[in-house]
């Protein structure tokens, strides 16, 4: 079973493609919960180059606001 989606977007640059891609979600009702630069951290915890790529853990705007209020034990 797959837990993710991906997408390559062509003919944008990366910085032009997160812009759209966070537009788009914003647009659709959903939040970026979490934002993980993989680039960035693999360089700065292990000195390893890499390409652009960013992990974002998402949340529904409706299920943010129906459940902020609830305790997680």
């Amino acid at each position: 079973m797959k837990y993710y989606i991906n997408k390559s977007v062509k003919g944008l640059s990366f910085e032009q493609a997160i812009d759209k891609v966070t537009k788009a979600l914003k647009d659709e009702g959903f939040g970026i919960l979490t934002e993980i630069d993989i680039k960035a951290t693999l360089k700065n915890k292990l000195d390893v180059d890499f390409r652009p790529y960013i992990f974002w853990v998402l949340a529904i705007r409706l299920m943010r606001t129906k459940y902020s209020n609830q305790r997680v034990l």
